[in-house]
Parts: structure tokens; sequence; C-alpha cells
């Protein structure tokens, strides 16, 4: 089931919870309050037990029960708001660690292009501190210091070598054997 889709259904849930805090209303009201409150909470049921959210949707399976109009509860009204107020904030609870849960899964799944582009990032430093040495290095040059010339030439040589190195080992454990 799609977020978009939850959310639309957790919004007609929530609206009709909030009509119930209003009074004189009729009790075909709640009836229809009743079956709109179940089926909201159906479907947070299923997401979060299809997301393996066992706390969230034991919860959400209660309210199933409570609003459930096959076989009605009754309670007063006072109790009725009470629970009307605790399935506005289980609801809004559930939306969010269920958008979290969906966040995740999905940046999971973007993690080895996050991998790559970190990367990148340490690459283009490694180059700009590369340039930087054969700028001293072409100072020293120029000043007759050859033996501080030799060291930093030595010093970008040896990080350009290790670059070239881990991109090997990169494409070694990217691509299977023979690809």
């Amino acid at each position: 089931m799609k977020f978009k889709t939850i959310k639309i259904i957790s919004t007609i849930g929530l609206l009709f919870l909030i009509g119930a805090f209003f009074e004189g209303l009729p009790y075909a009201y709640f009836q229809i309050l009743r079956l709109v409150v179940t089926i909201t909470f159906l479907c947070l049921w299923y997401v979060a037990y299809e997301q393996k959210l066992n706390r969230l949707a034991l919860i959400n399976f209660i309210f199933i029960i409570i609003f459930q109009s096959l076989f009605p509860i009754y309670f007063e009204r006072t109790v009725w708001l009470f629970f009307d107020a605790v399935a506005i904030v289980l609801i809004l609870v559930s939306l969010i660690k269920i958008y979290r849960k969906l966040v995740l899964v999905a940046n999971k799944k973007l993690k080895p292009l996050y991998d790559v582009m970190e990367k990148w990032k340490l690459e283009e430093q490694r180059f700009a501190e590369i340039d930087i040495l054969k700028e001293k290095e072409k100072m020293e040059r120029k000043s007759g210091n050859w033996k501080e010339a030799d060291l930093f030439h030595r010093k970008w040589n040896i990080m350009l070598e290790e670059i070239e190195k881990e991109n090997v080992e990169m494409e070694t454990k990217s691509f299977p054997k023979g690809f």
C-alpha cells in the first residue's frame, strides 16, 4: 500500500474522530465513525505488520477491536471521547513511524549510491591535496630546493597510486568476474 493512500485514509479517519468532539451529532454519525475508524486502523495495522512494526500493529489491532461495529462495544460518551483522543494520537504516531520505516527502507536501497557519492567527495578532496602538493613542488624547484621538491613529488605520487589502487579494488568488488 502506498504511503499517499495511507495518508488519505488516515486523514479521513482523523477528521471523523475530531468531529466526535462536537455535541449534538446524530447517532448515525457515530455508526459511520466506527466504520471509518475501523477501516483506518485496518490499513494502519496492515502496513505496520507488513513493515514489521509489531508493537504498533498490535496496538492498532486493539483499536480495531474497540471501534469495530460487528460486535459493538458500548461505552459512555466520556469514555468514547477518551478513546477518540487516544485514537487521534495513535493514528498520528502510526503515520510517523510507518513513514520513518518506509524512508529507512528506501535509504537502505540507495546506500550503495550514497557510498559511491561519498567516495567521489573524498577523491575530490584528495585530488585537491595532490594539486597543492604539485604547486609546492613547483615552488621548491623554482627556488632550487631539490630535496624538498622530490619529497613533495613522492607524496603526491603515493596519493595518486593509492587512489588508483582503491578504484581497482572497488571495481573488482562491484562487478562479477568475467563481466
